[in-house]
């Protein structure tokens, strides 16, 4: 797998426009707008509204290489298309993510652990390997637990695929605790607090060339989305 995915990511690491031009004409895009349109959910607007998530959603769902593959998908979501995809292209994805985030699509019967990835690797309650471990879109959006989720995602797969979005300065949510009720402000990383965690593993990321990317001075103004390979 390693070969196959080298030539593959180290050409789509950071989403930018001109993919997304190529992305914009092509027949998996229209497969996917064509779908998206019979799915009247609400968990399936914020991918309506983005290429960029289509994009990813493609990558990850849509992806030949991934074929014949057993692939533990964490925070996966609950899109119908990503369940269209899955079933399209008879992928092995076990999924994990909290059904109290989708409890408005419950068409959606294909999360397999509803709990947090770090509890069920605790219990047990996971297989002891898989062919590929995917995060896609969670580190640091919705968490910030990026360096202890590579490290016990190792111990299960020597292949780690994560997407993570980049926020610009500044960037903040207000949050609550479900238990207290307590109002918390939650900034999710920066490039360079990104580069600071994956630098610890750089003899690991081998798709390189994003390090040269997070290094870079210059602010970003706008969300981006980079794609990473760690292969331990």
């Amino acid at each position: 797998m390693k070969n196959q995915f080298i030539k593959l990511i180290d050409k789509i690491h950071i989403i930018e426009k001109n993919k997304l031009k190529i992305f914009s004409n092509s027949k998996d895009l229209k497969l996917i707008n064509l779908n998206l349109k019979k799915f009247d959910t609400t968990q399936d607007n914020w991918i309506k509204k983005s290429i960029e998530k289509k994009y990813l959603f493609n990558f990850f769902y849509n992806n030949k290489i991934f074929l014949h593959k057993k692939i533990l998908d964490v925070g996966s979501g609950s899109a119908l298309i990503r369940k269209f995809l899955i079933k399209k292209n008879q992928l092995d994805i076990k999924s994990i993510d909290f059904e109290i985030n989708f409890k408005n699509n419950k068409k959606n019967k294909i999360i397999d652990f509803d709990n947090d990835f770090f509890s069920l690797k605790k219990k047990g309650m996971l297989e002891k390997h898989y062919d590929a471990i995917f995060a896609n879109d969670i580190f640091p959006n919705v968490d910030n637990r990026l360096e202890e989720f590579i490290l016990t995602a190792k111990t299960l797969s020597p292949n780690l695929i994560l997407s993570i979005t980049i926020h610009p300065y500044n960037k903040f949510y207000y949050c609550k605790i479900i238990k207290s009720g307590e109002i918390i402000t939650y900034a999710p990383m920066n490039k360079e607090k990104i580069f600071f965690i994956l630098k610890k593993f750089k003899n690991n990321v081998v798709n390189k060339s994003i390090f040269k990317f997070l290094k870079n001075k210059i602010k970003i103004k706008k969300r981006l989305y980079l794609l990473f390979y760690l292969n331990f």
